[in-house]
């Protein structure tokens, strides 16, 4: 079985610019939009979009979460066991606490705080960097 790399988002992207970054490093990766309305909303579609991958290893980006460089070499095993990979950016108003207990991790890339759509350009880049894909 091939394992898959997808990143769920909640919203697109607005500038053209930024879209333009996405489509260039977004290969490889399979990105899921989840429509954008309120946090429970956002992550009850985004649970459904997890059931469909019951071998997942879910990594959630949020700010609150552990700092990745200490986590990296656990995402990068469960990617050679063959698991598919599951990365979510929720939405600007985070996500609810069901979502965040049913992922393996909850890291954050940075101390500093991102816009939601430079955020999502920086994960794509953490991604294939830490995948080496």
């Amino acid at each position: 079985m091939l394992r898959k790399v997808n990143l769920i988002c909640v919203g697109n992207l607005k500038k053209s610019y930024l879209r333009c970054l996405e489509e260039k490093y977004i290969s490889n990766i399979n990105l899921i939009n989840i429509k954008e309305s309120n946090k429970n909303d956002e992550s009850e579609e985004i649970l459904k979009v997890l059931n469909k991958y019951s071998n997942g290893f879910y990594v959630l980006f949020d700010l609150q979460g552990k700092e990745s460089n200490r986590f990296m070499e656990e995402i990068k095993n469960n990617y050679k066991l063959n698991k598919d990979m599951i990365f979510i950016i929720g939405g600007s108003n985070g996500v609810s606490l069901k979502l965040k207990k049913s992922c393996n991790l909850v890291l954050k890339l940075s101390d500093l705080t991102y816009s939601h759509q430079i955020f999502r350009i920086s994960s794509i880049l953490f991604i294939r960097e830490i995948l080496f894909i």
